[in-house]
Parts: C-alpha cells; sequence; structure tokens
C-alpha cells in the first residue's frame, strides 16, 4: 500500500468519523429537545394538577370564610345591642330610682361612711367619761 492510498483511506475514515460525530450530535440535540419538550408537558401537567387542586380548596374555604365573617358581625352586632340595652335601661332605673328617693350607691357609701364617723367618735366619747 502506497502513501497515496493511505491517505485516501485515511480521508475516508475522518470523513466517516466526521458523519458518525455528525449524527451522534444531531441525536444528542434531539434528545435534549425531548428532554425540554418532556418538562414542558410534565410541568404543565403538574401546574394544571395544583390549579384543579386550588379550585376545590377555595371552593371549600369560601363558605368557612363567609361564615367566620358573619359570625364577627354577629358577635359585633350582639354586643353593640347589648351595650346600648344596658345604658338604656341604667339610665332608665336610674331615672325611676330618683323619682321614688331610692339613695344610689355613692349616697349608700357616703351614709356608711359618716355612721363610723360617728360611731368612732361616740365611742372615744365613752371611753373618756
Amino acid at each position: 500500500m502506497n502513501v497515496q492510498e493511505k491517505a485516501r483511506e485515511a480521508k475516508e475514515r475522518v470523513e466517516q468519523l466526521g458523519e458518525e460525530v455528525g449524527s451522534r450530535a444531531r441525536n444528542l440535540w434531539l434528545a435534549g429537545l425531548g428532554v425540554a419538550g418532556a418538562l414542558v408537558e410534565e410541568t404543565t401537567a403538574i401546574f394544571e394538577s395544583l390549579v384543579a387542586k386550588g379550585r376545590d380548596h377555595e371552593i371549600h374555604l369560601q363558605p368557612k370564610a363567609l361564615l367566620d365573617e358573619a359570625t364577627r358581625r354577629v358577635d359585633r352586632t350582639v354586643h353593640e345591642v347589648g351595650e346600648r340595652a344596658k345604658s338604656t335601661f341604667g339610665d332608665a332605673t336610674t331615672g325611676l330610682f330618683e323619682r321614688f328617693g331610692v339613695p344610689t350607691r355613692n349616697e349608700v357609701r357616703s351614709l356608711i361612711e359618716r355612721v363610723e364617723k360617728l360611731n368612732a367618735k361616740l365611742t372615744r366619747m365613752a371611753s373618756e367619761a
């Protein structure tokens, strides 16, 4: 085999290797595209599944949130009505007691203090005599 034949064989071998490398590189490129496509498909499916689950939970949570808000409003209204009733009833009973001459708590306390002072003074006077 002469040099020219060896060069031609080497050239053919290099061309064959080049075609194989090119073919494998293309296959690697296509495989990479396939992985990217599969990831897009899978993540889209997962995303859509999560959105559906979120909708299910939203449906279950909305009535609870509405019920909680309604409960808070009712509690607030009951408290306000109770305060108004207490104030109104207190004002009405105070006025009624005044009309009948019933002393208030403060008047009773003041009277008790005066009686205690008088009692203490009488006790001192009795011990001095």
